[in-house]
């Protein structure tokens, strides 16, 4: 039987996503080959649906632009289109299908795809189940429809609440497909059981097993500590680094230990989330593992912590069982039953710090509690977890559903036209969501032909888009084909990467050139040599893009002559030209980062030159007042509280302020378990403005810093801001870090953060940069430092404002003080799904009438103290809202520089 998996990609999660499987049916009657959007291993079995990066990136892009402009997930999709027309997938006999939702398929065709083959859906979380979510861990809207979501930031985060609409769709998906059901655990089955489409459904109980035999080391546990550098002697407790696997509530738990034994921590995944442990820890972060090293972790480990926000089996549970480690987990997902918790695995309070040092110091305290759970570990994944008893079940399953949707195989679906009305409004208003997307994913193209549809008297973008409309559907599917042949067009063409990217080296270097040759800095700060240095690293990066550039143009300058002379061998004229285009695509990525580094590297030069030049009271040590608004901010408030806890600045205070949260006192209860850590107020709903402007009043530090409640700030944030502001030439300023940009689980968004720091304000003392910094929206209300004095001579917070109250303030404020970038980036802003569609376009259109406001309120007398020359101003003004394609602001600019002159 041919059969073919489906997945994100082969490697990460492979004991589940079938390449495990793969490499154990070998030999058998089952031939299984996997496709994956991303293949990392070299396994000759699986096989990439793309050809080659640009394609990668397309279908990234596309599923990041669908999420922001139409706040939906698995509808625009070019995967569904690029299995559909692959071989494999043609030939096989059976399709098993695993994380769609990360593979980014289209349901919507996916669904008649599937109607004509044999299939199996593991469903290896609660997605399928809800209308957006992955984990809805306390919601239970998804049994009856997931109407007027209250959390809309969690994975996969909207702005516009289309949950409802994709839960239907999903329903009717899982109505309407006849295919066999796997789920790995009762947790998963129970919530199958209290889901509308349970009776349409062929479910199979099937809990995931491993290979028991890894699991009997070789060495013993204290030459497995030695192996690490570890004191035999010392208690090592193991973890995935993950915020999704609670290490933040590892952390404070961790914290909250006293106690007089050695202790070693080990972490895999990811890094940086421990805060400050080392100072009371022995710390090895490792980072991504392989199998083996994980094995070695667990041999040399005593206890195993997986206290997981969300989970639907969790492997490395079952593994850490398998390695006779007691396993501490909360009592919210499905590790309760994996690890048949109370009596094998140790279960904690949901979200409970205490509850879980508790739980973490008994074991530590207790070794004879340690080997009899670790005992009764190894004998459940023994009874339980067996991995030829779940091969031998799976290959029951396989048959079963090929013999059971045989019927498919030579059933005759015709293919017919279906006709689309253009004058729903629905059609419309996705039509016109659509082009915007199109636009942003390719600029430069010709638009398609169905735009032609468009009727602007049709389209009211207020209205939200029922996707579960039968003609927005086939509209879906229609533009999904073009976006598919749109994107096998760029994976053929050649400079493709450089005709989206040209622009942003040039800009950029020009933009370090400059600084480079501002002959006042080079004379007050005394950097001859270095700007010479710099200089120098500048010339190489100009070398690098114009060598880029003749790479690019000798490539497609020699292909005729390639191509004729591999024409009889089509594998190496394929090979000749993906290679070509993969080194001019790695050269401009390498580039973009050597951009940033240049660029932050001279930032942060001339701003520690220019402290030596300057007169430090030692004796300023002021108290800063660290103001947390909230609003329904369950979901990150705690995050933003820790940072602003481990500050390395310790004059400090933390005002929480709850602006009249309607979340069943969710946000009031996670902020008051702080207790008197933090000062804690509650008031009426009166927007961010007002919120700030309660907790300014109440504050009693001389300095105010804004976190919001979904950001972050690193430990060392206040302290550099007071540093700067404690030299005395530096005392009417207001300093403003750089800032790095987190996603929805906090990880850094590498590509967004270098885009925002070449474009953000750069270290300067002169003030004439503030304006073009205000009206380009560079200042970020995360990242400054104001002193309460300035609030009672320039005002506070606009509290009518709820979009532009940070530039309004800015503009009173850059009148009378200087705004100066402290160019470290120090704050962290999330990013996670507002600036989109409506709300996005409602944001552009209050800003663009927010800085006319702005420009308005000064007067002549006003720009000649920013810039000596009125002409050289307003050319600099309608010079950047033409590069941001905001040509309409030109008109209104004119107008008030009129009205300015008559005046």
């Amino acid at each position: 039987m041919k059969i073919v998996e489906v997945n994100d990609n082969d490697i990460y999660g492979r004991v589940f996503n079938g390449y495990d499987i793969a490499q154990h049916f070998k030999g058998t009657d089952f031939d299984i080959k996997q496709l994956v959007v991303t293949k990392f291993s070299k396994a000759d079995y699986v096989k990439s649906l793309f050809s080659n990066q640009k394609g990668l990136d397309l279908e990234y892009l596309t599923y990041i632009f669908s999420n922001k402009i139409l706040s939906v997930h698995s509808l625009i999709s070019v995967t569904t289109e690029y299995l559909k027309n692959n071989n494999y997938y043609k030939n096989a006999d059976l399709v098993h299908l695993h994380q769609i939702h990360n593979s980014h398929f289209g349901l919507i065709e996916l669904k008649e795809m599937l109607k004509r083959k044999p299939t199996v859906i593991s469903l290896h979380d609660p997605w399928f189940m809800t209308g957006r979510c992955v984990h809805p861990e306390n919601c239970s809207k998804w049994k009856t429809g997931c109407k007027d979501c209250e959390n809309l930031e969690s994975l996969f985060p909207f702005s516009i609440d289309n949950c409802d609409e994709l839960w239907n769709i999903k329903q009717q998906f899982l109505k309407e497909v006849d295919a066999d059901i796997i789920v790995s655990s009762e947790f998963m089955l129970n919530m199958l059981k209290e889901s509308p489409v349970y009776k349409f459904l062929n479910i199979h109980l099937l809990p995931f097993g491993i290979d028991r035999e890894k699991y009997n080391f070789s060495i013993s546990k204290s030459d497995a500590k030695q192996k690490f550098g570890i004191d035999p002697q010392d208690i090592v407790i193991f973890f995935r680094e993950a915020k999704e696997k609670g290490s933040d509530y590892i952390v404070s738990a961790l914290n909250k230990i006293s106690i007089n034994k050695k202790i070693t921590i080990i972490t895999c995944s990811q890094k940086g989330l421990l805060n400050n442990l080392d100072k009371k820890y022995n710390i090895i972060e490792l980072g991504n593992l392989d199998e083996n090293s994980i094995l070695d972790c667990y041999n040399a480990s005593d206890i195993f912590l997986m206290p997981s926000l969300g989970e639907s089996f969790g492997m490395m549970a079952v593994e850490a069982m398998a390695a006779g480690l007691p396993v501490v987990i909360f009592n919210n997902t499905s590790l309760p039953s994996v690890t048949n918790a109370p009596d094998v695995g140790v279960l904690v309070k949901n979200k409970d710090v205490d509850d879980l040092a508790d739980k973490i110091k008994n074991l530590i305290m207790n070794e004879s509690e340690r080997i009899r759970r670790g005992f009764l570990g190894k004998e459940l994944v023994k009874a339980n977890y067996d991995l030829n008893s779940y091969e031998e079940n799976l290959r029951k399953i396989y048959e079963e559903s090929y013999k059971r949707q045989s019927y498919k195989i030579n059933k005759k679906i015709q293919s017919k036209n279906e006709e689309i009305d253009f004058n729903n409004i629905d059609v419309q208003n996705c039509l016109y969501l659509l082009k915007e997307l199109y636009v942003k994913l390719f600029p430069n193209d010709k638009l398609l032909d169905i735009f032609n549809q468009l009727d602007s008297s049709l389209i009211n973008v207020d209205v939200k888009v029922h996707y579960s409309n039968i003609n927005v559907q086939r509209l879906i599917n229609l533009f999904n084909i073009d976006l598919y042949n749109k994107t096998k067009y760029y994976e053929k063409r050649y400079g493709f990467v450089l005709s989206i990217k040209h622009f942003l080296p040039y800009r950029f270097l020009r933009k370090i050139k400059n600084k480079l040759s501002l002959n006042t800095v080079t004379e007050v700060f005394s950097l001859k040599s270095e700007l010479s240095h710099l200089n120098d690293k500048y010339n190489n990066l100009l070398t690098d893009v114009n060598n880029i550039q003749k790479n690019y143009d000798n490539v497609i300058n020699d292909l005729n002559k390639k191509i004729s002379v591999l024409s009889k061998d089509n594998g190496k004229q394929k090979e000749y030209i993906l290679n070509s285009e993969n080194s001019l695509y790695n050269s401009y990525k390498n580039l973009e980062i050597k951009l940033w580094q240049i660029n932050t590297y001279l930032n942060k030069y001339l701003y520690e030159n220019s402290l030596k030049f300057m007169h430090k009271d030692l004796s300023l040590k002021p108290k800063v007042s660290i103001i947390i608004p909230a609003y329904n901010a369950s979901n990150y408030i705690a995050n933003a509280i820790d940072s602003a806890l481990m500050q390395s600045y310790n004059n400090i205070e933390i005002i929480v302020v709850n602006d009249g949260s309607n979340d069943d006192n969710a946000t009031r209860n996670i902020a008051l378990s702080y207790g008197d850590k933090i000062r804690y107020f509650e008031k009426e709903n009166g927007g961010v403005s007002s919120a700030l402007n309660y907790g300014i009043k109440k504050m009693t530090g001389e300095y105010f810093a804004w976190l919001s409640h979904d950001d972050l700030i690193d430990y060392n944030h206040i302290e550099m801001l007071v540093n700067f502001i404690s030299y005395k030439e530096n005392y009417n300023c207001i300093p403003f870090t750089n800032f790095k940009i987190i996603d929805e689980n906090g990880d850094v968004d590498i590509n967004q953060t270098i885009i925002a720091q070449l474009n953000c304000n750069d270290y300067k003392m002169s003030v004439v940069n503030n304006f073009y910094s205000l009206l380009q929206g560079e200042i970020n209300g995360g990242s400054v430092l104001i002193k309460k004095d300035i609030f009672e001579d320039c005002g506070y917070f606009n509290e009518n404002l709820r979009i532009t109250q940070e530039r309004d303030l800015w503009s009173r404020l850059i009148k009378k003080y200087h705004f100066v970038n402290i160019p470290y980036d120090t704050a962290s802003i999330r990013v996670h799904g507002k600036r989109v569609t409506s709300t996005f376009n409602n944001v552009i259109k209050e800003t663009d009438k927010k800085n006319l406001e702005i420009l308005a309120n000064f007067s002549n007398d006003d720009i000649m103290t920013l810039e000596s020359n009125l002409d050289l101003f307003y050319k600099k003004i309608e010079t950047f809202y033409k590069i941001n394609d905001k040509e309409y602001m030109i008109k209104d600019i004119e107008k008030i520089r009129k009205d300015s002159a008559d005046k």
